[in-house]
């Protein structure tokens, strides 16, 4: 089956990210966010959680900084 580029998958972490800040996610949601934070983890950070949580830190100081401007 044909996988999603990880640049997709990046995206939507970002949307997700971005949806549950500002709403409680549905149960579908939450599964599909889940499923999507999965993705990134394991296949562009090898399951290292600080390496993904580095990269939502900085895309959420850059998506502030568009934002102030």
């Amino acid at each position: 089956s044909v996988q999603p580029s990880i640049a997709l998958l990046k995206a939507e972490y970002l949307e997700c990210d971005r949806i549950s800040s500002q709403r409680r996610l549905s149960v579908h949601g939450m599964a599909y966010c889940k499923a999507v934070s999965d993705q990134v983890l394991q296949r562009e950070f090898d399951g290292n959680l600080d390496l993904l949580l580095g990269w939502w830190r900085g895309e959420r100081r850059l998506a502030t900084i568009a934002t102030d401007r």
